[in-house]
């Protein structure tokens, strides 16, 4: 919108709560940006992605298709 008015913003929150399986629960916060926090973060993901496999499937059409 800023660039359409030509002037500056800039974000002050954002928030998502839910995109397809994942929720804001398994989001990596700020506190969490470390190595233990990333790792345990992504075998989090891992699992969704698991029990899920149909997301893999949808993201790999996309980008071949």
């Amino acid at each position: 919108m800023a660039l359409e008015l030509r002037t500056v913003a800039h974000c002050v929150q954002l928030r998502c709560i839910r995109h397809s399986h994942f929720e804001v629960g398994e989001s990596l916060l700020r506190h969490g940006w470390h190595l233990p926090g990333i790792m345990k973060n992504l075998r989090q993901q891992k699992e969704i992605l698991k029990s899920h496999p149909e997301m893999l499937k949808e993201e790999r059409i996309e980008l071949h298709g």
